[in-house]
């Protein structure tokens, strides 16, 4: 049996591709002069060094083919292809059973090109969902068509009608065939350059069943944090279910801010039972406080799946809830409280590599915990210099040095930075007296009061190289205070009172096992 197909060819490198499911084919070309492209042209072309004598050209030849073959697949690969309609033939030999599948391509490098451009791959059963095609570049004409084979074999086709933006546009009714379908599309005209098109491609989607939908969604309920009851561990949101069967079910959304960044998404999986169900989307304070943005937040995406035997999309639903307005940092960890009452760093000695204009190293060991912005709260650095009459000095890494009045045991210490802006990369240091060592070396921060737990160490100094500010300031970092403290209560000796010398011995085998004695004072 003999298969026939044109491939309009702009001339590009070109990859003609033909693969067949079982038994033997032969893959023959022919190009717009009527030139024959077989296995037995392919291996007559020298592929080599050129023969001694033989003139050297720098120009591709049109006749110069690479030609590939195994059971079930054949290539011809052309680097300089006439341009024009080609014409591809696949004979299939006798051993070809009926059924078998064959498919044809033809791939080649062009910056025209054509995208499936569906923003999701779910089509839902009784919708009519929108296939479009979105040209890489300009057309003045064009037509098309998409072919959608459903999971059962039934082949479904649709016009795909030019827009005023260039894209090809059908509608689909979607029949109740859940599984995955193929979509395929085919589109030729002629570019704004005045040459003839035709491009084509595939992609999978999924039809879903309408077996389980969305019949409602509650107000959130913030949950207080068990560490620290001010702060919220998460927010949960409930959801009513109308399920048409028993079994393994998915429910997932997405909580987004006012601008559509997504702050955070949630998907829980149960069983279902026939009728109502009730589902609680739980979105973790983690992410809310990672993703460091403000509510309101919207629930969208909502999202539900019948997972009895495979995946398949169920219902879709946007913008179902708008939250109360949180403030990100309340989702955040417990900010570390000090282990004892004596700040060692309080009124220490304080001075910095650069400071800006207005601000003073000295706020850091003020004693106010403050967290707010501003010269009366923090120390910052100075900006980049780049003076023509001095070098340059750029703004970061920036050091902060301070001294403890007195050298002492410290096993905490709180670094506060400031609210909104906390310094994102810095290395904290101590000087025992002797030589620097690094007690942590800090990468991606977002904490605005961050602890540092050490063993029981000698430090006279500490030092905090600030290597990167926050997203808003990248090249300007802000400590708000710094306190040390020593944790474990130090132990104080008392004085032994002296005692009368007379003495008498007092023995007890049941009491003390070891049989030593028990001296006891004796009274006058």
């Amino acid at each position: 049996m003999r298969f026939k197909r044109e491939v309009l060819v702009d001339g590009s490198p070109t990859l003609f591709t033909a693969k067949w499911s079982a038994g033997s084919a032969t893959v023959t070309l022919i190009d717009p002069s009527g030139k024959v492209f077989d296995p037995d042209f392919a291996a007559s072309i020298l592929d080599g060094e050129p023969l001694k004598g033989e003139p050297l050209s720098t120009e591709l030849d049109p006749d110069m083919v690479l030609y590939e073959s195994s059971k079930n697949a054949a290539t011809y690969q052309l680097l300089a292809p006439r341009p024009g309609r080609w014409l591809m033939i696949v004979d299939t030999g006798t051993d070809m059973p009926d059924g078998s599948e064959l498919e044809t391509n033809a791939l080649f490098n062009s910056d025209f090109g054509l995208t499936f451009g569906n923003e999701f791959p779910f089509f839902l059963v009784g919708e009519k969902a929108e296939i479009r095609v979105t040209p890489t570049g300009s057309i003045f004409s064009g037509n098309g068509e998409a072919t959608i084979t459903r999971f059962d074999g039934v082949v479904d086709t649709v016009a795909l009608v030019r827009q005023a933006d260039g894209s090809f546009v059908g509608r689909f009714a979607v029949p109740n065939a859940p599984g995955i379908a193929e979509v395929s599309w085919f589109v030729s005209g002629t570019n704004a350059a005045g040459q003839l098109f035709e491009r084509g491609g595939s992609d999978s989607v999924q039809i879903g069943s309408r077996s389980l939908v969305v019949t409602g969604v509650g107000a959130e309920t913030a949950v207080p944090s068990l560490l620290d009851p001010r702060r919220y561990s998460a927010l949960t949101v409930p959801v009513s279910l109308q399920s048409e069967f028993r079994g393994e079910a998915m429910v997932a959304a997405d909580l987004v801010d006012a601008a559509g960044n997504i702050v955070a998404n949630a998907a829980q999986s149960q069983g279902v039972v026939i009728g109502v169900n009730q589902v609680t989307l739980r979105f973790a304070g983690e992410d809310l406080f990672a993703n460091r943005r403000n509510g309101p937040y919207r629930l969208t995406n909502l999202v539900t799946v019948d997972q009895r035997d495979t995946d398949l999309l169920s219902d879709w639903l946007f913008d179902q809830l708008n939250t109360t307005a949180y403030d990100y940092r309340q989702f955040g960890p417990p900010a570390p409280l000090a282990c004892s009452k004596n700040n060692l760093m309080y009124k220490g000695r304080a001075n910095a590599s650069s400071t800006f204009s207005g601000y003073s190293a000295l706020r850091t060991i003020d004693g106010d915990r403050s967290t707010l912005a501003g010269p009366e709260y923090s120390w910052t650095n100075a900006p980049a210099t780049n003076a023509p009459e001095t070098d340059t000095v750029p703004a970061l890494p920036a050091s902060l040095l301070l001294g403890l009045n007195t050298p002492t045991l410290v096993e905490q210490i709180l670094v506060y930075s400031t609210a909104d802006r906390e310094i994102h990369d810095y290395d904290l240091e101590y000087f025992d007296g002797m030589r620097w060592d690094t007690i942590e070396r800090v990468r991606g921060n977002t904490q605005t009061v961050r602890e540092h737990r050490i063993p029981a160490t000698q430090i006279a100094a500490l030092r905090l190289v600030g290597l990167a500010g926050s997203d808003q300031e990248a090249a300007q970092v802000r400590v708000n205070e710094i306190e040390a403290y020593r944790c474990t209560p130090i132990v104080v000796a008392m004085p032994v009172p002296a005692m009368s010398s007379r003495f008498f011995s007092l023995s007890s085998r049941s009491a003390v096992k070891d049989r030593s004695s028990i001296r006891i004072p004796m009274r006058r």
